[in-house]
C-alpha cells in the first residue's frame, strides 16, 4: 500500500504540472541540427521550446509510473493468490509424478500439475522441505508456483550446480525452471517412476510367491492328514519338545510317518527352545478319521 500511495502522489504531481501545457511542437531534424538551431533534443525528437521538451519528459515519466503501477498490481495479485492458496483446506495430492514431464518454463505465478510434481521432487531431493507444515510441505504439495517454490528451486539449482549452473557460469540459483533445471528434474522423475514401478513389480511377485507358498502348505497339510479309515491315521510328535516341555501330538497319515520324523530330525537338534509348560496329562489318546481327515481323540 505504501508503494501504491507514493506512485499515486507522483502521478497527481505530474498531472498537475501538465495542466495547461499544449501538445508539444516538434521539428524534423537530426540531433546536431536541433542543437545548432538552439532547439531541445530529447529521446530522438527535436522540440522547439524547453517547455515542450519538459512536457515530453513528464509524459515519458508518467508512462513509466503506469508501468510500475502495473507491476505493483501484478505483485499484489500474486500475493493475494498465495494467501488464498494458503487459506484453502489442505489436501494430500498424490506425490507420484507419473504422466508428468517438465516441458515448459516454470516461474513465479505458474500453475499446473507439473508445479505440484516440482514441489514433490524438491521436498524429496532437498536437505530441507519447502515447508515443514501447510501448503508446500511433504504430502501437501500444491499446483501454485509461489515464493516458497522459487526459493526451493534456487536451493535445488545450487545443490546440482555442476549440471545446472556451471554450464552458464553461474554460482547462484535463479529460481527459474529453465532447460537445464528441467532436464535434471526429468531424469529424477524418470528414475523415481522406474523405481516405483520396480517396487510394484517386486511386491506383486512377493504376493504371488506368498500365495503360492500358502497354497502349497495348505495342499501339503491336506495330503499329510488325508485318510479313508481310522487305520490310516497315526499319532506323532508335533515337534521336538517333550510333553513335559510344551510338546504336543498330531495325527497324520501313516504313509508320512517316517518322512515326518526325518523332517523333524530331533536326534541331531541341540539346544531346542521349548516352553516350560507341562502338557503330558492333556495329550490326545489317539486318532480317528473324520471326513477324510486324521484328527486327534481327546
Amino acid at each position: 500500500m505504501f508503494k501504491r500511495l507514493v506512485l499515486s502522489i507522483l502521478i497527481l504531481v505530474f498531472g498537475v504540472a501538465m495542466v495547461g501545457m499544449a501538445s508539444a511542437d516538434t521539428v524534423d531534424m537530426t540531433e546536431s541540427e536541433c542543437n545548432d538551431a538552439d532547439n531541445y533534443w530529447y529521446e530522438d525528437t527535436c522540440y522547439t521550446t524547453e517547455n515542450e521538451k519538459l512536457n515530453a519528459q513528464i509524459v515519458s515519466l508518467n508512462d513509466r509510473i503506469d508501468e510500475l503501477l502495473g507491476m505493483l498490481e501484478e505483485e499484489e495479485k500474486e500475493e493475494q493468490e498465495e494467501k488464498e492458496q494458503e487459506e484453502q483446506p489442505q489436501q494430500a495430492p498424490p506425490i507420484l509424478c507419473e504422466g508428468v514431464s517438465f516441458d515448459r518454463p516454470l516461474k513465479l505465478g505458474t500453475r499446473g500439475e507439473d508445479v505440484k510434481c516440482l514441489q514433490a521432487m524438491l521436498n524429496e531431493k532437498l536437505d530441507e522441505p519447502l515447508a515443514k507444515k501447510g501448503p508446500g510441505s511433504p504430502g501437501n504439495e500444491t499446483d501454485y508456483f509461489g515464493p516458497l517454490t522459487k526459493e526451493g528451486v534456487k536451493r535445488f539449482q545450487k545443490k546440482y550446480e555442476q549440471d545446472i549452473l556451471a554450464p552458464w557460469n553461474l554460482s547462484r540459483g535463479t529460481g527459474f525452471v529453465g532447460g537445464r533445471t528441467r532436464e535434471k528434474l526429468n531424469r529424477f522423475v524418470k528414475r523415481k517412476i522406474e523405481q516405483e514401478q520396480e517396487q510394484e513389480r517386486e511386491k506383486e511377485q512377493e504376493d504371488k510367491e506368498d500365495e503360492e507358498q500358502q497354497e502349497q502348505e495348505e495342499q501339503t497339510e491336506e495330503d499329510l492328514t488325508y485318510c479313508d479309515t481310522d487305520d490310516d491315521c497315526t499319532l506323532v510328535n508335533e515337534n521336538c519338545c517333550g510333553c513335559e516341555n510344551g510338546g504336543g501330538k498330531k495325527c497324520i497319515n501313516k504313509e508320512f510317518e517316517e518322512s515326518w520324523k526325518s523332517e523333524l530330525n530331533c536326534e541331531e537338534k541341540e539346544d531346542i527352545a521349548c516352553p516350560m509348560v507341562y502338557l503330558c496329562d492333556d495329550l490326545p489318546s489317539g486318532c480317528e478319521c473324520v471326513d477324510n481327515t486324521c484328527q486327534t481323540i481327546e
